[in-house]
């Protein structure tokens, strides 16, 4: 297996590994690139790909106020989906279980308010407000700060010294940007229900603190079904967008040594980056090395597993119980940036009390341990009483992007749906493959031929029984 050159430390797990931790990851062999560079070129690559893996949820959270600004959301706007989520929006692990909302907001020139409405209707907001390096500062809804009742929130830039209103809940951010993900947990997609879910979106409201005594109107700005590409490229014009990131960052103490290292490849706040012809052939192949390593890191190598003797394993990678960290990867002694970046190269917007609201598992291999492949058929038998309140999903995503297979029908399926049909003796069998099995359609999740993917299994509502009492079986290939 690839060593882990890039942690100094590593915190071991206490569960016993299955099968799969003796299987080889899909690891390129040696490159002749890399052979025939000089000792100063060769230091240069491993300089790029460890800023790539140190600087990945900056730019994933980048990458996605990109792609929003592209579809015409700006900051203090308010994205909506008047519909759930499709393919055509090109997120890290999106979901279509729930109607997302996003909004970006920038402290650089002053507070910001972001006003959380009451659950409204039987229909309550879950999420997390988020730095620019994807840290939860707080969590709100029914498990969160205000326990569904709404507040508040006012976001005060680094280093804030100034005053806010009573009654207005403050949020300590440490850089200038910050963004949440939130979400409406409705019970079904009928049209009344999501007229209903608009109304409350409609009440969310963000403006800068100077405007609090007469805000502007929040623009309301619906994305459903629009094509947005919200993922990180993995070459060259990655490095020349972080550079200019770090141009309007805070930047924290904590990093000076990854600056140090961008420093060595010319990228450096308030310097002027000029990337030659040669060094984009350079960075062009550390963001393919980086990215590989990523994803076999996250499948396989920082899995902890959930289940004993399964290929089932926590979403979020848990070296040494990563959530007391609040997913921030910050522990007493260092920073895992290792594990942090693997992570955000799969997903995004963490919350700060992981495991009350929702849990989600993951999965890239068969029972055999073998990875899995469009190309192939699948069963997954879901025993009963799955311990969730609210309900459960599976969804697929290719492994190279994290994202839904291109112009497919749905990503995965659902309990809510009222599409599952669940056999006699309370199991739910889940079929995988290009092709519906006849009078399965409801049953099925579509893959891709060709392509390697790996399952979310997400509990909405998870009860105790999820962390160990209850237990996922693995996919099984049809023959």
């Amino acid at each position: 297996m690839m060593k882990k050159f890039l942690l100094s430390m590593l915190v071991a797990c206490t569960i016993a590994l299955p099968a799969v931790a003796d299987v080889p990851v899909t690891v390129p062999a040696a490159k002749s690139y890399v052979n025939n560079l000089s000792l100063d070129q060769r230091i240069d690559h491993h300089r790029a790909i460890e800023s790539m893996i140190w600087s990945m949820p900056l730019m994933n959270m980048i990458a996605m106020r990109e792609g929003m600004a592209n579809a015409g959301v700006g900051f203090n706007d308010v994205a909506y989906h008047s519909s759930v989520q499709t393919w055509t929006e090109q997120f890290t692990t999106n979901n279509n279980t729930v109607p997302y909302v996003y909004t970006f907001w920038n402290v650089s020139e002053g507070p910001v308010v972001i006003e959380i409405p009451a659950t409204y209707k039987g229909i309550p907001l879950v999420g997390a407000f988020l730095d620019a390096w994807q840290r939860p500062t707080e969590d709100f809804g029914p498990t969160g700060f205000d326990g569904g009742y709404g507040g508040k929130y006012v976001m005060l830039p680094p280093n804030y010294d100034g005053s806010y209103p009573a009654g207005y809940i403050p949020i300590q951010q440490k850089t200038y940007n910050g963004y949440s993900l939130i979400r409406p947990v409705v019970k079904n997609f009928k049209p009344e229900t999501m007229a209903t879910m608009i109304e409350l979106v409609k009440q969310i409201k963000i403006y800068p603190l100077s405007e609090a005594g007469k805000p502007a109107k929040t623009k309301y700005i619906d994305v459903a079904g629009k094509h947005i590409d919200a993922l990180p490229k993995f070459d060259a014009s990655y490095f020349v967008d972080l550079h200019k990131v770090l141009q309007e960052e805070k930047l924290e103490e904590r990093d000076k040594v990854a600056l140090g290292m961008l420093r060595e490849l010319g990228i450096e706040k308030g310097v002027e980056f000029n990337i030659t012809k040669a060094q984009q052939n350079a960075l062009n192949e550390a963001a393919k090395d980086a990215h590989m390593y990523m994803i076999n890191e996250y499948l396989d190598e920082s899995a902890s597993i959930a289940y004993e003797g399964t290929n089932w394993s926590n979403a979020v990678p848990d070296e040494g119980n990563t959530h007391m960290t609040t997913l921030t990867w910050n522990f007493p002694n260092y920073l895992s940036y290792n594990s942090r970046g693997a992570g955000y190269n799969f997903f995004y917007s963490a919350m700060k009390k992981l495991g009350k609201a929702t849990y989600y598992l993951k999965s890239s291999r068969d029972k055999d341990a073998v990875r899995l492949n469009g190309s192939n058929d699948y069963v997954l038998t879901v025993p009963k009483d799955v311990p969730a309140k609210r309900f459960w999903s599976v969804t697929a995503y290719s492994n190279d992007d994290a994202t839904w297979f291109d112009n497919q029908p749905k990503g995965g399926v659902d309990s809510a749906s009222g599409q599952l049909k669940t056999n006699a003796d309370g199991t739910t069998t889940i079929y995988f493959g290009a092709k519906a099995p006849k009078g399965k359609e409801g049953n099925w999740v579509p893959t891709t031929a060709g392509r390697e993917y790996f399952l979310y299994f997400r509990f909405y509502g998870p009860t105790a029984a999820a962390y160990g009492e209850w237990k996922l079986n693995d996919l099984v290939k049809v023959h």
